[in-house]
C-alpha cells in the first residue's frame, strides 16, 4: 500500500515568517505611541489684543522712582530791606565841563546809501581821559569802514549809532555808561555796552574792585542781593537760570558808580531774551555803603 504526503500549498506562509509579520506591527504600533506621548504640549491659545494703531495707554505713577507731582524749585528771595543812605550827598562836583566829539558819515555805493554812522563820545578836557575816547572814536570809525563793506554786498542800508551818558562826575570820579548799536538787516539789530570809571585826578581806568574795602567774593555777593531781587519781581523777563547766569557772568568790566549807588549792566542775551535789552541793575548805597570806598 503506498503512502502519499500532501504537498505544501505554494500560498501558505511558513509560521516564522508569521511570528516575525506580526512583531514587527507591533513595534511600530509602540513606536507610534512613544512618539506622539513624547512631543511637549503646546502653548495655550489666548485671544490676542486688537492692533488699534495706537501707543498703549502706561498706567499712571508705572515707575515709583519719579515723583507724581510737579518740581521743587528755588524759592523767590525777597526783596531787600536796606536802610537809607545818602553816601554821595558829599562828593564835591568835578568841576568837568563834559563835551562830545563826534563821528558821523554816510558810505555810498553807485549812488546808493549802504550805511549811515553816527556817534559820539566825551570831551572832557582832562588829556589822558580825552585820550582814551578819542581812541574809542577811531575805534568806531574802523567799525564802520568794515561794515559798510558788508553792506555794499547787501540789499538793506546799514546803520550804527554810538552815544553815552555820564553817570557820575563828583568825589573825584567820572563814571561813563556807552552803547553801540548796529542794524544790518534781519528781525532786529544789536547794542553792545560799555562803562568807564575814571580816577580824574590820574586819569587811572579803575576797575569794581577799586571801589570795595572787602575782597571780590563778599562784594559781589552784596551786589547779587538786588540782582536776584529784580529776577524774582520780574521773572517772567529774564531766562530760567538767570540766577546762575548773573553769578556765573557777573558784569565786573560793566559797572558804573552813580549818586544813588553802583549800577551793573548785564549784556544782550546774559540774563534774559532779547526783549529785555541791556539789563541795568541799580544797587542803592544802603546795600553796599559798609564796605564801599572811594579810590584815592
Amino acid at each position: 500500500m503506498k503512502t502519499y504526503r500532501r504537498a505544501p500549498s505554494a500560498h501558505r506562509e511558513p509560521w516564522s515568517q508569521k511570528a516575525f509579520a506580526l512583531f514587527l506591527l507591533l513595534f511600530l504600533c509602540l513606536a507610534a505611541c512613544m512618539k506622539v506621548s513624547d512631543t511637549p504640549p503646546g502653548p495655550e491659545q489666548t485671544d490676542m489684543p486688537p492692533v488699534s494703531g495706537e501707543d498703549p495707554v502706561l498706567p499712571v505713577n508705572s515707575d515709583p522712582s519719579e515723583p507724581s507731582g510737579p518740581l521743587e524749585t528755588d524759592p523767590p528771595s525777597p526783596p531787600p530791606a536796606y536802610p537809607s543812605v545818602e553816601l554821595a550827598a558829599e562828593w564835591a562836583d568835578n568841576g568837568l565841563s563834559v563835551g562830545r566829539t563826534s563821528y558821523q558819515n554816510t558810505f555810498k555805493q553807485g549812488g546808493a546809501e549802504t550805511l549811515t554812522a553816527d556817534g559820539s563820545f566825551p570831551q572832557t578836557g582832562a588829556a589822558v581821559i580825552d585820550a582814551y575816547y578819542a581812541g574809542c572814536r577811531d575805534d568806531f570809525e574802523r567799525l564802520c569802514e568794515a561794515r559798510a563793506e558788508d553792506a555794499a554786498r547787501d540789499t538793506t542800508p546799514y546803520r550804527i549809532d554810538a552815544d553815552f551818558t555820564v553817570e557820575c562826575s563828583a568825589g573825584g570820579i567820572l563814571s561813563v555808561s556807552r552803547h553801540i548799536s548796529q542794524f544790518s538787516g534781519g528781525a532786529h539789530g544789536s547794542t553792545a555796552v560799555y562803562c568807564e570809571t575814571f580816577s580824574v585826578g590820574t586819569g587811572r581806568l579803575l576797575t569794581l574792585d577799586d571801589f570795595f574795602a572787602a575782597g571780590r567774593e563778599e562784594y559781589t555777593a552784596r551786589l547779587l542781593e538786588s540782582v536776584l531781587a529784580v529776577i524774582d519781581a520780574r521773572p517772567g523777563e529774564f531766562w530760567p537760570d538767570a540766577k546762575q547766569l548773573a553769578e556765573d557772568l557777573f558784569p565786573y568790566d560793566t559797572f558804573c558808580i552813580t549818586k544813588d549807588g553802583v549800577s551793573l549792566f548785564f549784556p544782550e542775551y546774559n540774563i534774559a531774551p532779547f526783549a529785555a535789552g541791556t539789563v541795568r541793575v541799580d544797587v542803592p548805597w544802603g546795600a553796599v555803603a559798609d564796605i564801599f570806598t572811594l579810590p584815592g
